[in-house]
């Protein structure tokens, strides 16, 4: 299930809570086509195609891993393939069920032996997503893997929860937490919980946010925090263009030196989602609707 998960990863578009105000021409209009993210020297380029507001087909890793979105009434099949000697090969589907404007339950299969690997349940309290819990195939029987548990208050997320089990017959033990805390109703900080030489889990990093004039992410500081204290390790700076989309995340470490350049390019159109957050990716994914 590698090519699965690597390509979860490029499917999602990710926009940490991001706010803006809206006029005639704003980022709303618009919708992601590519990016193109240099770490390390090396290069991946993700490009996403739409007919009407859907969105059709996403390529990245340099033109070996795509995904193809087929959509029915209440549900949407995402086909995952990987070119390997000279032939494109379906490695998994995913199916997305649908109640109304909100993703309830989630069927990944393996390929092409098309037998279920897991099972991801969604549940709200109204419109906001309180868990998530995933239900994985074990010798033919599904058994609760992990569940994700969202904390609110008012109608801020306060904390999000990632637990899992290492053995099948183990209890499901924590292993990432994310707290928030608002300024202005503006989210402010990240603090970062984890496995760190054992358990219980252990605050390993938080995030301080910043803002511009427009009341959008400018400044992202990453900190590490060892020995009962915060030491920066990146900076992270967001660009806009001027209808206020945005178009460049640049991370450097404390000696200056770019760790990771992404740069998005748009086009004028829409395109139905549902926005979550995803506590393994660290931000806010992008989930098709129908």
């Amino acid at each position: 299930m590698k090519h699965l998960i690597t390509f979860a990863i490029t499917l999602s578009v990710l926009t940490l809570f991001t706010t803006c105000k809206k006029d005639k021409e704003s980022p709303d209009n618009y919708r992601l086509t590519k990016t193109v993210q240099t770490l390390f020297n090396e290069i991946t380029e993700t490009l996403l195609t739409y007919d009407n507001n859907r969105l059709r087909h996403v390529s990245s890793l340099n033109g070996i891993v795509e995904s193809e979105l087929i959509y029915q009434d209440d549900s949407i099949t995402i086909n995952y393939n990987f070119y390997e000697d000279n032939e494109w090969r379906q490695t998994a589907k995913t199916v997305h069920y649908y109640v109304g404007s909100l993703i309830s339950k989630e069927i990944v299969y393996g390929m092409p032996s098309n037998i279920i690997h897991h099972i991801k349940n969604y549940e709200y309290e109204g419109s906001k997503i309180v868990s998530i819990k995933v239900w994985a195939n074990n010798n033919d029987s599904l058994s609760l893997y992990d569940s994700t548990i969202y904390t609110y208050e008012f109608d801020n997320l306060v904390r999000v929860s990632f637990s899992y089990k290492a053995f099948p017959n183990e209890d499901l033990i924590e292993n990432i937490k994310h707290e928030f805390t608002y300024q202005d109703n503006k989210l402010y900080e990240e603090f970062v919980y984890g496995d760190y030489h054992g358990y219980p889990i252990q605050l390993l990093t938080k995030k301080v946010y910043f803002y511009n004039d427009d009341e959008r992410i400018s400044l992202i500081k990453h900190y590490e925090f060892r020995d009962d204290t915060y030491s920066l390790s990146v900076e992270e700076e967001w660009q806009y263009d001027d209808i206020g989309n945005l178009i460049s995340k640049i991370q450097t470490d404390n000696t200056g030196k770019i760790v990771v350049e992404e740069f998005l390019s748009y086009e004028l159109g829409t395109y139905n989602y549902q926005s979550m957050y995803d506590i393994r990716l660290g931000g806010e994914t992008k989930i098709p609707l129908p």
